[in-house]
């Protein structure tokens, strides 16, 4: 068994990101009854199936640009990554949330391959409708902070999600 990918937890939608070879293959997820999370990634080239295994990798640091204010914590940057789809970060502006953003910060060349999420509240079916969810992000990958061009631009890109996904 292979161990290639990193995942950054807990989501659910998947975007590959550094392995062009794969995307012209066939794909099969499996999802650990569990949580319900993805934990393994079948990959069939036409002759063969190999099996790699998610790793999870955590972010050495996370920054978001606001948080929504509770009493009991709700909604804290910590439940990005506590593999919980009944917790949410929920930002804290006036309005839809337009322009706020999420910094992930990882250790030098220990990058994910593999990034996925859950766009919404999901609490329940009925919650995740009565909220405002994510439907278009950006995402860009930057250089370290401590190379020789510090937060230049490597990739960026622009994800949209469909009005009915499950």
């Amino acid at each position: 068994m292979k161990t290639i990918f990193k995942l950054i937890l807990p989501f659910l939608i998947i975007l590959l990101l550094s392995f062009d070879s794969l995307k012209s293959q066939t794909h099969e997820f499996n999802f650990d009854a569990e949580t319900g999370l993805i934990d393994k990634i079948y990959i069939f080239n036409g002759v063969f199936y190999e099996l790699y295994k998610i790793e999870m990798l955590r972010p050495s640091e996370i920054k978001v640009s606001s948080t929504l204010k509770s009493n009991a914590g709700r909604y804290q940057k910590s439940h990005l990554l506590d593999n919980n789809i009944k917790t949410a970060w929920v930002e804290g502006v006036k309005g839809h949330g337009i322009g706020q953003k999420i910094r992930f910060t990882f250790e030098k060349n220990n990058a994910p391959d593999v990034i996925s999420f859950v766009p919404g509240y999901m609490i329940s079916k009925e919650t995740r409708y009565k909220n405002n969810r994510v439907s278009k992000f950006k995402a860009r990958i930057l250089t370290a902070d401590n190379s020789y061009e510090p937060n230049e631009t490597i990739d960026e890109f622009t994800v949209t999600i469909p009005e009915k996904s499950e």
